[in-house]
């Protein structure tokens, strides 16, 4: 159940993107990102992860970086750009937070900690999404 849990927060922080991310000069070019989608666009979401429609913005270093749409469990598009309809804001404090995923260890564990650091921050937009991700972060808790 953790490695569920870990592929779809992987996912959804753009992990899948990570060979498009220069660490040493701390920047992402979303044209390449935008590029590689179509390997990633028809991705089906886990069964037992309860993202099924869900539109996420990500913000890294406090800038726009784009947005990921899941639709019926399956990725739809990834854009540059944000959407106005998100239901949930995923911040990342910096490009480095990127790194710690790409190493040894649990990934679950690893994203736990940048949770409890406020590292990556996740906020749901409405009463249900808050809800919703509260009680993702008690199974992430749980399992990790």
């Amino acid at each position: 159940m953790k490695k569920i849990f870990g592929i779809l927060f992987i996912f959804v922080l753009g992990i899948s993107f990570i060979s498009a991310i220069d660490f040493d000069t701390n920047s992402v070019s979303c044209s390449v990102l935008e590029l590689g989608k179509s390997q990633v666009i028809g991705y089906e979401i886990p069964s037992q992860v309860p993202y099924k429609n869900e539109i996420f913005n990500l913000y890294i270093s406090e800038e726009i970086f784009g947005s990921i749409i899941i639709k019926k469990g399956i990725l739809t598009d990834f854009s540059c750009e944000i959407n106005n309809n998100q239901t949930y804001d995923v911040y990342i404090k910096n490009y480095e937070v990127f790194a710690r995923f790409t190493g040894e260890g649990d990934i679950v564990e690893i994203l736990n900690t940048a949770i409890a650091n406020k590292d990556i921050e996740i906020k749901g937009k409405g009463m249900g999404k808050k809800l919703k991700w509260f009680f993702s972060r008690i199974g992430l808790k749980w399992f990790g």
